[in-house]
């Protein structure tokens, strides 16, 4: 219990160090070492969780089951990330087109937002798992529009929008829940996710079907599935770099763990068919759409934000098919790489001025190890090996063949050729353009570190995938109750 305190802790520090310190060279400092803090306690949590401890209930409404503590360990190395590159742009914060004001806010709003995405993925009912959702969504928007522009402004409040109208979607999903719990006059009432798992094959049938479809459109707003995403790319590309970390490597993983959450509920009832017969498909649907709209992109954090629409729709194929391993392996290999691809984004804007594709050339020339590391933060987003979206990506389309979806595996194809295609496009002209005429020298250094050891991660994580590691983790992520 002492390190889950300690968890929560460090981004606590960290926010009230943003709020009394005015200082913002003492604060990136603090920041930056908290975030590594942070990480070392969710080790300390996930690990013996991971290998089979019991799973344990935390102050009546959270838990820590395989789920749970996988998505912390993912969330403390995006928190760990961002805030280093954070740390380390804000050296003048005018760079990046904010000021030490902001840049203090940016810190303490992320710390925050860490708080609410960890209790987002350790909620242990649907109650609480709403609250989670939302403060989670009121937390981020102030980021987005941390640099003030008129288009940031509507970003923020496009997002609050739509998220709000997500949000009233999934409470309503919530209570149709309760109505079909309520018809099944079983005596008692909870909220509880496990609860609900253990009477969902008493539950009203009707009510509960109809409850799917807008757990789809609330959660599935936040996740960013298609149709309902077109706050995320505006969100995540003006937000300033390290947001953009966490809006795509955190933000987007709990509206797809709630999804998970709920979509237990449905398997142990009469209703587990809409998974794979209205999720699935919206998911590769996706995929697919994602792919054709990246093919036309002219923002550099743009491209990057369709590329997360995109690894949602695998995800949601994989919450359709309940692959515990393929999901958290997939969930795991996309914040890596577009925690990194984002923090490049970041350097880069700084470097250029811009992240217009059409103003940016020449990259390698500049910076030759800028050039290399986004070359191989598109490798990591594209799934191309030894990345870990290699091997999730080959694992789904694996398993919709074994399922016989095959209109679902082509369609994830299809999609995934296009990306690969338009993100190679893209970033080939920037990279191997003719030099630019801005900034004679490069001021990469240690700025590149952070998106480095992501994409280090990201490659070690692919590395390691074997059947026997993936049965393990099949039996450390698997549903169980709770003791």
């Amino acid at each position: 219990m002492n390190i889950v305190l300690l968890l929560a802790a460090c981004p606590v520090l960290i926010a009230v160090a943003a709020l009394c310190i005015r200082d913002l060279r003492w604060v990136r400092v603090i920041g930056a070492t908290g975030s590594m803090l942070h990480v070392c306690a969710a080790v300390a949590v996930a690990v013996p969780v991971l290998l089979g401890r019991p799973q344990t209930r935390l102050f009546a409404s959270f838990q820590l089951d395989g789920i749970s503590v996988w998505f912390i360990l993912t969330n403390s190395l995006v928190f760990a990330g961002a805030m280093t590159t954070a740390a380390l742009l804000l050296k003048d914060p005018a760079e990046i087109h904010l000021t030490e004001r902001s840049g203090r806010a940016l810190f303490g709003l992320s710390a925050l937002f860490i708080v609410a995405s960890n209790a987002v993925v350790c909620a242990a009912d649907l109650g609480t798992l709403w609250v989670a959702m939302e403060a989670s969504t009121l937390i981020t928007a102030p980021i987005i529009l941390l640099s003030g522009t008129r288009k940031s402004i509507e970003a923020a409040w496009k997002y609050l929008i739509l998220c709000g109208v997500g949000i009233a979607f999934a409470l309503l999903g919530t209570m149709m829940v309760m109505a079909s719990a309520q018809r099944a006059e079983l005596g008692t009432m909870s909220l509880n996710i496990e609860w609900l798992r253990s009477h969902a094959a008493s539950f009203n049938g009707p009510l509960l079907r109809a409850s799917f479809v807008f757990f789809i459109l609330g959660y599935g707003t936040k996740a960013g599935l298609f149709p309902v995403h077109s706050w995320l790319p505006d969100a995540h590309s003006e937000a300033p770099a390290p947001g953009s970390m966490l809006l795509s490597g955190a933000l987007l993983n709990c509206g797809m763990v709630s999804l998970w959450r709920i979509g237990g509920i449905f398997e142990a009832s009469n209703s587990g068919h809409l998974l794979s017969r209205l999720l699935a498909p919206m998911g590769a649907v996706t995929v697919l759409a994602a792919g054709l709209m990246l093919v036309h992109q002219r923002d550099l954090k743009r491209m990057f934000a369709y590329s997360s629409v995109e690894n949602m729709g695998l995800l949601a194929v994989a919450v359709g098919f309940r692959s515990a391993p393929i999901f958290a392996l997939h969930a795991l290999a996309h914040s890596l790489a577009k925690a990194s691809a984002f923090s490049l984004s970041g350097c880069i804007a700084r470097e250029f001025g811009t992240v217009t594709l059409s103003k940016l050339s020449g990259v390698m020339r500049l910076s030759p190890r800028l050039g290399f590391a986004l070359l191989g933060a598109g490798a990591a987003v594209m799934g191309a090996p030894p990345f870990a979206a290699f091997a999730s990506e080959w694992l789904l389309l694996a398993r919709a063949a074994d399922m016989h979806y095959f209109a679902i595996a082509i369609a994830i194809v299809i999609g995934l050729a296009i990306s690969f295609v338009a993100v190679l496009i893209h970033l080939g002209r920037v990279v191997f353009g003719e030099k630019p005429g801005r900034a004679a020298k490069s001021r990469s250094g240690w700025s590149l570190i952070p998106s480095v050891v992501l994409l280090v991660a990201a490659a070690v994580a692919g590395i390691v995938v074997t059947p026997s590691l993936l049965a393990s983790l099949e039996r450390a992520l698997g549903s169980g109750g709770i003791r």
